[in-house]
């Protein structure tokens, strides 16, 4: 998300909108992003006001949609359909019940059920960042190559910070001297 990055992206979005005039153009932007970036409204200016104020955030000036969290009849649709979430649903605290309301909490608390993290050690989390913990835990440390996992990302994030980038081009640094 750098300067550079941002610009490439926008001149990217410009060529493509002077080029393919009957493209709609999406873009999974940041609400901060969205609301304070004079170089976004340029690029997508104030269109017809067809989309419902419940999918919009205010004082963002061009078209988008808004993801709200899910409302309550959703969240019981939902678990009514999968039991072992409606469990730990029911047993949760108040804070993590909250959690469940976010699309991308669901799934990622859908994933560590499936992935035979138990409710139990789940109910404990609160936030966001504990689900994260959780993940990681799911996806690094309690596999049996753990060291191995840990190794190969500690070595693409210091990539990525010496290259002030949320991303890097030559996966062959991150496995040498393999």
């Amino acid at each position: 998300r750098g300067p550079v990055k941002q610009n490439i992206y926008r001149q990217f979005i410009e060529l493509i909108q002077r080029k393919c005039k009957n493209w709609s153009i999406v873009a999974s932007i940041r609400t901060y992003d969205a609301k304070h970036s004079l170089e976004l409204l340029n690029l997508f200016p104030i269109k017809s006001p067809e989309i419902s104020e419940e999918f919009q955030v205010e004082n963002v000036k061009y078209r988008h949609f808004f993801v709200p969290p899910l409302s309550d009849t959703e969240i019981t649709n939902f678990l009514s359909g999968n039991q072992p979430l409606n469990d730990l649903y029911q047993k949760a605290n108040d804070k993590l019940k909250k959690l469940f309301y976010v699309p991308f909490n669901l799934w990622l608390l859908d994933t560590l059920i499936s992935g035979g993290i138990t409710p139990n050690k789940i109910s404990d989390a609160q936030t966001v960042v504990q689900l994260f913990g959780l993940y990681w835990e799911y996806r690094i440390t309690n596999k049996q190559d753990s060291d191995d996992r840990e190794n190969i990302l500690r070595k693409a994030a210091k990539i990525m910070v010496g290259h002030n980038s949320l991303s890097f081009s030559n996966l062959h640094d991150v496995f040498l001297p393999w």
